[in-house]
């Protein structure tokens, strides 16, 4: 099967394809550079970009006061287009066998959208303890049942998880009481920014209408938030 068209009969249009079948074969790439191997104008190229953000199968890193784009590994597809998800799989080995996505290439990057935040989310799976603090005053009902979900796969896991709340809300905290190795603490305040850590991983989440998601891999940064987190625990209150 044509990439392409693939690519097309799994739900994107023509030009989100071509831009995406590009970045898959690159680390990452500038607009410009886009527009050029894929012969697009370079509006309608910002257009797939930014599509392709929103989405959750691209993001973006700003080196000099420049847009370097990078395209999530083809696997991700399968969530966003579960739907579709044989059509997409008809193609994946071929895409798979162009790819040449290094990981842990970039230290900082950043998407849009709640797709793109349950993948950031995932992602820190693979520690042995998640810390959680900066919870806004309403958490997006999109992300609650994920989060349910994300709790008790953690637990399967036996990855400790500790959630700093920053209000008090005992429905919600009785639903966190029934997982596994799940803590609990009120501290006042709120905060529209939502802090997550897990190993060398920081993920910040700026709860806009399209959530903002930049995750860094660094371990002096984790090392920082992770202290400010302790610090915060120690003064809050059981529940």
């Amino acid at each position: 099967m044509d990439i392409l068209n693939g690519l097309q009969e799994a739900g994107l249009n023509k030009n989100e394809a071509k831009v995406y079948l590009s970045l898959l074969q690159s680390d990452s790439s500038m607009a410009r550079a886009l527009a050029y191997k894929t012969n697009m104008h370079r509006a309608n190229v910002y257009d797939a970009l930014y599509s392709l953000v929103s989405k959750g199968l691209v993001t973006f890193s700003v080196v000099e006061q420049k847009k370097h784009f990078k395209a999530r590994p083809p696997e991700s597809m399968m969530d966003f287009l579960s739907s579709k998800q044989k059509q997409f799989q008809n193609i994946l080995p071929e895409i798979k066998r162009i790819t040449s996505i290094k990981e842990n290439v970039e230290k900082i990057y950043l998407s849009e959208g709640i797709f793109s935040l349950k993948e950031a989310i995932k992602n820190l799976l693979a520690g042995e303890e998640i810390l959680f603090y900066g919870v806004p005053e309403k958490i997006d009902d999109r992300i609650i049942a994920f989060m349910q979900d994300f709790y008790k796969e953690a637990g399967k896991l036996k990855i400790k998880y500790r959630y700093l709340s920053t209000q008090k809300d005992e429905e919600w905290e009785n639903e966190l009481k029934k997982f596994k190795n799940l803590k609990i603490k009120v501290i006042e305040g709120s905060d529209k920014v939502s802090k997550l850590i897990s190993e060398n991983k920081v993920l910040i989440i700026s709860w806009n209408k399209q959530p903002l998601v930049i995750e860094i891999d660094n371990k002096d940064i984790a090392d920082f938030y992770r202290a400010n987190f302790e610090t915060l625990w120690k003064a809050a209150r059981e529940v």
